[in-house]
């Protein structure tokens, strides 16, 4: 059990996927995903994440399985709601599994779910997870009838988009953009769910972020994959622990 877990601060999950997008283009790399995913967890991540994404499937499902069995509880898929979805994370068997939809533009990218639009969908699925015995989550943008869609589709979770606040062109825009995030975040709770955020962070985005109340988890990659390159992975992922357990001593002074 990661040894910052009993803190009351904002857990933190990193996700796997701009590492194993680094490594697709690299021919017989000596790294391995698997001991990223160790020292991250070493270095203070309280959950692990990737994208189930149709380039390198079957490269990805490998380290799916391995991982869902070294890290019980602690796995969370990223995936759409499609029948062969629904037949892997079966055999994976992560602890979560949290729906996104496809970029149409990448395929190492995914983007929120419209829950209104997909509703029956998406209700059908996520009872279908419960029933296999997943924790499911939905990836939504903030906004109040996404929020209750996802609520009344029976979701455990929600992970809020944060890419308008991340997005935003000047101070005034991303103060709006926070309090949209913070508001949002206090009816997620009000409707039974859980709240994590996920973005394309910066560290100055997520010393703002984890200022927010209500907020469970930030679900973090970019920052993290890109301070690597300076300082390496096991400090960039404590670097990054380091402010949401500062963010969370001072909320409570």
């Amino acid at each position: 059990m990661n040894v910052h877990s009993h803190q009351q601060s904002t857990l933190l999950e990193v996700s796997l996927d701009p590492l194993l997008s680094f490594l697709d283009g690299c021919e017989d790399s000596p790294l391995d995903p698997l001991a990223f995913a160790i020292t991250a967890e070493e270095a203070g991540a309280d959950g692990l994440s990737i994208y189930l994404s149709a380039k390198n499937a079957n490269v990805r499902q490998a380290l799916m399985q391995t991982m869902s069995q070294q890290f019980i509880g602690r796995l969370k898929i990223n995936a759409t709601a499609t029948a062969q979805t629904l037949d892997i994370v079966s055999e994976i068997r992560p602890a979560n599994v949290c729906l996104v939809a496809a970029d149409g533009g990448s395929d190492e990218r995914f983007v929120p779910v419209d829950v209104v639009e997909d509703f029956l969908l998406l209700q059908s699925f996520v009872s279908q997870l419960h029933r296999n015995g997943h924790r499911s989550s939905l990836f939504v943008r903030p906004k109040p009838e996404q929020i209750q869609a996802c609520a009344e589709s029976g979701a455990n979770a929600i992970v809020l988009s944060a890419e308008h606040y991340v997005q935003a062109d000047n101070n005034a825009m991303r103060q709006q953009a926070l309090s949209e995030l913070q508001a949002m975040a206090i009816e997620s709770i009000r409707q039974g769910l859980s709240v994590q955020l996920s973005g394309n962070f910066n560290y100055k985005n997520i010393v703002a972020l984890a200022s927010l109340s209500d907020v469970t988890q930030i679900n973090t990659a970019d920052a993290i994959f890109a301070r690597t390159l300076s300082v390496g992975w096991n400090v960039a992922v404590k670097e990054v622990k380091a402010i949401l357990v500062r963010s969370g001593l001072t909320q409570r002074a």
